[in-house]
């Protein structure tokens, strides 16, 4: 492979890294049009499609319509042009508060000159895009995407919370322990333990008393003013001996033990108590690891639970250091289980004297540590671990065998307000700690970054390296079965073409999103000839080429190219292979780019014999006019219907009305994105003819479905 080639693929890989971070904000994107001419909105959803998003939309003309699409379904955005819509803004915004909807108003003005812009954003929408800018459009219509999906999870969350909150009330007061929640020095909730333990009869006679009321006489003035100071400290817990006072009026020794909680967003104490008598100090080893002597798993959980939560406040910015042993299951492999055992002990007591004990040490994992970092500078930060990684490079462990030595791997991760949940940071921290140990080969120090990873490569460079993939046909075809419901007696047998990019290790990569970046039209044009090219020989391959079809994916460009047709006529001829082996697929969003000329090469494709199938149908707003104007054998509906199905069955009589009209019609219907027997029962029930989907196979790098197993 030549050192281009090489480069290309280096460069693929990063583009398609990028294209999984962008994976989808919803799984799909339900959109309304109102006063957004056809060829905009067709252009605006490919532009979304580019980023991997899956956006359906539909045109409303009115007030009505936008209240009757209201009552079918959720949406995600609604783009208004307010000088061709008739509907005023306010009048739209209205109806949405009426309605209790929360859906971002994108308004379409014809370039951000300031005038325009102060006048459209004085009005109040979400948010405004040109209509001269792409990039700035996509970017700006994904940033109310990214909004909308955060007040839903806000709102979510805010539900979540309340359920917790009550799971905690419950489980206190269920607990065997003797436990108490205090709020500004008064009991508010008691449970029958704590009944017990202090002998009262009735929650009354303790909930709405001061704290200390329980307190032995003569500690209730320090007891209050320590409940103060713990309250404005940084600590999450604290363990205190005090006698307290049953309902007799005798005392009893007691340990008290003090957490921090919030409930109702208000700051809460629970208070555990123990008998004194019966606790060893036991107690204190709760949150050690008995073989390296810092503190567990579990107690690493709870400290940084607390950590992130003050974190999130802002000013108490800190980090965590992840330490992994690189070669831990080797040594253990090979020299048992003491040996690793007494590793470990060495390098937590190298621990131990190079960090101050204000900071946190704990093991992890089995071969991981794992040290919160109270210092908000992300360079001391990583310069603590580039030592620490040089002191335990010097870690020895004498066997019979000879000296054992070790490496580690340190991932630094920052904690701040920008920093994810708990589990999340640990996890990050544990993966990158582990990628560093094998893509470095040990011994390294990196820093996790939480900052969103963006695409923002060059458009020159993503051309000028696919142009390289494709001349070096670094490029490979995969088929994936389109299987009939009811199997006639023709036995034909069909297939979509899916093209994969193919990297420096051999591996096939998906081009899903970066055909629609690609802005020279020439490799566009190039690429899909490739494309068929190569299924005229496969199919010629077969030998069965008769009882062949193949569905083949067009872009926008190679079908407004003049020469297209011409040279599609060559290929059949010179392969000797009819055109009727052929169906070509056209996006219904390509189509509404430019309805007249693609409805005129779709009459010159059935004028040579081949087939046309209009897929993602339904996702835009002209649909039916699409319908009614291009001519085609197949339409593939969008996989926002099956994932309908799929979540909600109040979407079946719908959809049993689309597949209806379309068969009216004499459209073959495919449902592509099939995954589980429930789905395909619907379907069959709503008269689809064709299913395609990993349910019945995944993308394969040769035609060989038994479709004869299949009926």
């Amino acid at each position: 492979m030549s050192s281009a080639l090489f480069e290309a693929n280096q460069q693929l890989e990063q583009f398609s890294a990028y294209a999984r971070r962008g994976q989808r904000l919803n799984k799909d994107i339900q959109i309304l049009f109102l006063g957004i001419p056809t060829e905009r909105s067709a252009h605006l959803l490919n532009l979304l499609r580019s980023v991997r998003l899956s956006p359906r939309g539909r045109d409303i003309t009115s007030i009505e319509e936008l209240n009757s699409a209201l009552s079918e379904r959720s949406w995600d955005l609604l783009l208004l042009d307010e000088t061709l819509s008739g509907v005023g803004f306010e009048e739209l915004k209205n109806t949405l508060s009426q309605r209790n909807r929360d859906i971002p108003i994108i308004k379409t003005i014809a370039s951000m000159e300031p005038d325009a812009l102060a006048n459209a954003l004085g009005q109040d929408a979400d948010c405004v895009i040109p209509d001269d800018n792409d990039c700035l459009a996509l970017n700006l219509i994904q940033r109310e995407l990214q909004y909308l999906q955060t007040r839903k999870q806000l709102r979510k969350a805010q539900a979540d919370l309340s359920d917790c909150e009550e799971h905690i009330r419950q489980l206190i007061s269920e607990a065997s322990l003797p436990m108490l929640l205090c709020r500004d020095g008064r009991i508010c909730n008691v449970n029958n333990s704590l009944l017990d333990f202090l002998g009262f009869a009735e929650t009354d006679e303790l909930e709405g008393q001061n704290f200390n009321s329980i307190i032995a006489k003569g500690n209730r003035r320090d007891f209050s003013t320590l409940l103060r100071n713990f309250e404005n400290s940084d600590g999450f817990e604290y363990c205190i001996n005090l006698p307290v006072v049953r309902a007799d009026q005798s005392e009893l020794n007691s340990r008290i033990v003090l957490r921090k909680l919030r409930l109702q967003d208000q700051l809460t104490l629970q208070a555990t108590l123990y008998a004194k008598n019966i606790i060893t100090e036991n107690i204190l080893l709760e949150g050690i690891d008995y073989l390296s002597g810092l503190y567990n798993r579990s107690y690493l959980n709870k400290e940084l639970s607390y950590v992130i939560h003050k974190a999130l406040d802002g000013g108490h910015d800190c980090n965590l250091l992840y330490i992994c042993l690189d070669n831990y299951q080797d040594v253990e492999k090979q020299q048992g289980e003491e040996t690793v055992e007494q590793l470990v002990r060495n390098v937590a007591q190298l621990l131990q004297s190079q960090i101050n004990r204000v900071h946190l040490i704990a093991r992890a994992e089995s071969d991981a540590f794992a040290l919160i970092y109270f210092d908000s500078s992300t360079e001391k930060s990583l310069q603590l671990a580039k030592k620490l990684r040089r002191e335990i490079r010097r870690v020895e462990v004498e066997t019979a065998d000879g000296t054992i030595n070790t490496s580690c791997s340190i991932s630094v991760s920052p904690i701040n307000d920008n920093t994810p949940g708990r589990d999340e940071m640990l996890q990050q921290a544990a993966e990158h700690a582990r990628q560093l140990s094998q893509t470095k080969k040990g011994d390294a120090v990196g820093l996790v970054s939480q900052r969103l990873e963006k695409a923002n490569q060059d458009n020159d460079t993503l051309t000028r390296k696919l142009w390289i993939l494709v001349n070096e046909s670094s490029l490979q075809l995969m088929f994936q079965p389109i299987v009939e419901m009811n199997p006639t007696s023709s036995g034909m047998q069909y297939y979509e073409v899916l093209l994969r990019f193919i990297d420096g290790r051999n591996k096939a990569l998906s081009p899903s999103g970066l055909m629609q970046r690609i802005t020279d039209p020439e490799l566009k044009i190039a690429i899909d000839r490739w494309v068929i090219e190569h299924s005229l020989l496969a199919l010629k391959a077969t030998g069965t080429s008769s009882q062949q079809r193949l569905a083949i994916s067009l872009t926008h460009r190679t079908m407004l190219h003049p020469e297209t047709l011409v040279w599609l006529a060559d290929r059949l001829r010179e392969h000797k292979l009819s055109a009727s082996s052929l169906i070509f697929q056209i996006s219904e969003t390509d189509i509404g780019l430019d309805l007249e000329s693609i409805r005129i090469f779709t009459q010159e494709l059935a004028n040579m014999n081949c087939q046309v199938c209009i897929k993602h149908f339904g996702s835009a707003p002209n649909s039916n006019d699409i319908l009614k104007r291009v001519k085609s054998n197949f339409v593939k509906l969008d996989g926002s219907y099956i994932r309908d199905l799929h979540d909600n069955s109040s979407f079946d009589t719908s959809f049993r009305t689309t597949v209806n009209k379309l068969k009216a019609l004499e459209k073959q219907v495919i449902a592509p994105m099939v995954e589980d027997t429930q789905v395909m029962c619907k379907l069959w029930k709503a008269g689809v003819d064709f299913i395609q989907g990993y349910y019945l196979q995944p993308p394969k790098d040769a035609m060989d479905y038994d479709f004869f197993e299949g009926r």
